[in-house]
């Protein structure tokens, strides 16, 4: 298992993102990806289901896609996995904020995406994570024209 530093980290993206020809500019944050929010509240969910479902990823946002760079199993390394989805295919882009954190769901290709952010820096573990700052910076830019109407 790999522990990046914050910048160590940073980097490491940046760098896959340069080798896919995509220009880092606060246009990407880390996220947790789950199972849809309905188990949240299922009176026999547990937390430990809830880690074994969890994956770590990117967003990457940029004027013609969503980029989902998904991390290696278990660990802090960036996989060689790479989905890359054109706009005109993300399907029912929504994003919500919940009591301590945010979360953004999508469709493509028959898959549901149900990704969470905290958005406020309490549950990462390094708190002086980027991601929140980039999460305001792209919804500032209307999530690259993904966002329709009022977006959290």
């Amino acid at each position: 298992m790999s522990y990046y530093s914050l910048d160590d980290e940073k980097q490491a993206v940046e760098k896959v993102m340069k080798r896919l020809g995509l220009e880092p500019n606060e246009n990407y944050f880390r996220t947790d990806r789950y199972v849809h929010p309905f188990f949240f509240y299922w009176p026999f969910s547990s937390w430990i289901i809830f880690n074994f479902a969890r994956e770590w990823c990117y967003l990457i946002f940029t004027d013609d896609e969503l980029i989902v760079l998904p991390l290696e199993s278990g660990s802090d390394t960036i996989g060689d996995e790479v989905i890359r989805i054109v706009h005109s295919d993300v399907q029912d882009f929504k994003v919500t904020r919940a009591l301590m954190s945010v979360h953004i769901r999508f469709s493509y290709a028959g898959e549901s995406y149900y990704l969470y952010l905290d958005g406020y820096g309490v549950f990462d573990r390094r708190s002086d994570s980027y991601s929140p700052d980039h999460y305001q910076v792209i919804k500032s830019r209307d999530f690259y024209g993904l966002g329709k109407g009022d977006m959290s």
